[in-house]
């Protein structure tokens, strides 16, 4: 993601869509963030492969054209949108495994923050990841924000444990808070291992939290701590009930970490009921 100094800049989103409400939802966060940082959109729906249609001609050819004329309508009716707000953007309709063809134009066009629906054309709940959405969020090497509800600034929980990750991720919040009059909670969680013995974690007070929450109130962000202990996938979970968003690295510090690489983030992912930023 581009930088300012130590904040970073949303130059350049890119919203996958498939028609779904959920990919709505992600429109119109993109579109937000786009207003306030003058980014430009890149509106992108993937036609999914159909191999194992392809050896009958008499099903295969007339689906591919139904396929290609509705991605057509879906990204007409988002340009739409961001044409109606202003918003300088582009369009793009590819074909085949569509977490891949995301994260590929993802990193062909530089993007920096992928912004994507919770489910696609489901039918299931909101709050449930799909699988698209969980691909592209593990495997691209930028940041994902995955959208489940309207309004996704107006309260973030920060998870802050020292990591590098998560002090990007302090760095977007800073960058988002001032611009959403968002109310953001720092939370630090002192791991337990089985047996309820706690890790030999640092202070809850260390050097980290402070100088965040040092760097959140200097930006003119009102800030609140959020101490737990116990599993931190399970308690970022329970506290992310009362957010509107999750802010976390991709990537924790080893030392507090209960799970291996990117456990803490996968489950909050996979269960958070608010949306997801993951931060890279």
């Amino acid at each position: 993601m581009s930088r300012v100094g130590s904040r970073h800049t949303f130059a350049e989103l890119l919203v996958a869509l498939d028609g779904s409400p959920g990919s709505r939802l992600a429109l119109d966060a993109a579109a937000a963030l786009a207003a306030a940082f003058r980014s430009r959109i890149h509106l992108v729906h993937v036609i999914p492969k159909l191999d194992e249609y392809a050896r009958f001609a008499n099903l295969f050819e007339p689906l591919v054209r139904e396929l290609s004329q509705a991605g057509g309508r879906i990204a007409e009716e988002a340009s739409l949108v961001a044409e109606g707000a202003g918003i300088a953007h582009a369009t793009a309709v590819r074909e085949g495994v569509p977490a891949v063809e995301i994260t590929e134009y993802a990193s062909e066009k530089g993007i920096d923050l992928i912004v994507m629906g919770s489910r696609g054309l489901g039918g299931k709940p909101t709050y449930a990841l799909g699988s698209v959405s969980y691909q592209v969020a593990m495997r691209a090497p930028m940041s994902v924000l995955v959208v489940r509800g309207n309004r996704p600034f107006e309260r973030i929980l920060l998870a802050h444990d020292g990591s590098e990750d998560a002090r990007l991720a302090a760095d977007d919040v800073i960058a988002l808070a001032p611009k959403f009059g968002s109310r953001v909670t720092v939370s630090f969680i002192v791991p337990a291992r089985p047996g309820s013995a706690f890790t030999l974690a640092g202070s809850p007070m260390e050097p980290f939290l402070l100088e965040t929450e040092d760097r959140l109130r200097k930006a003119g962000i009102p800030v609140v701590r959020d101490l737990r202990y116990g599993h931190p996938a399970e308690e970022l979970v329970k506290a992310a009930k009362g957010y509107s968003l999750v802010a976390v690295g991709a990537r924790g510090r080893s030392d507090l970490a209960l799970d291996y690489v990117g456990g803490v983030a996968d489950k909050i992912l996979r269960n958070s009921p608010a949306s997801t930023l993951l931060v890279r």
